[in-house]
């Protein structure tokens, strides 16, 4: 199981990287850096991961039913 609250990271310079399944929603968020979340299992409801500058990496359960909300100014 999850946490219960929501899971939020956020950086103004630099990396975030979450590698446990999160709250029911998780919305990570780096103005120059990179964001990862890697999880086996079967993930949050609501994921929205948005970099400035940087490149969002993802590694979730191949049979994992999840909506993402993915954005990047400049990075993939």
């Amino acid at each position: 199981m999850g946490g219960q609250g929501r899971t939020e990271g956020e950086a103004v310079t630099g990396d975030v990287k979450v590698h446990r399944r999160p709250g029911p929603t998780l919305t990570l968020k780096a103005g120059t850096g990179d964001l990862e979340w890697v999880y086996e299992k079967n993930a949050p409801a609501v994921n929205r991961l948005e970099t400035g500058t940087g490149d969002i990496h993802i590694s979730v359960a191949t049979a994992c039913n999840v909506a993402l909300e993915l954005e990047t100014g400049t990075g993939q």
